[in-house]
């Protein structure tokens, strides 16, 4: 059995922050794919769930992975 050391989980904020963008283009990145994320089961009282969504969180290794696809793509300057 293989045992990874375990990543904190940030926010769309987090990486909103971190990379410089809006927060709707982290969610459209997340949407289609492009940045990896993992969605959060819901809870009875959350956010989330009043607004019918789940809660989305995203690695460090996935945003590094998606900044060297940007660069690999020639879409990072």
């Amino acid at each position: 059995m293989i045992i990874r050391t375990l990543q904190p989980l940030l926010t769309a904020k987090d990486v909103s922050d971190i990379l410089r963008i809006g927060l709707s283009t982290v969610y459209a990145y997340a949407a289609n794919g492009e940045l990896k994320s993992v969605e959060l089961p819901r809870t009875r009282d959350s956010q989330a769930k009043k607004r019918n969504k789940r809660a989305v969180r995203f690695t460090v290794d996935g945003i590094q992975s998606f900044i060297e696809n940007l660069n690999k793509e020639g879409r990072c300057k």
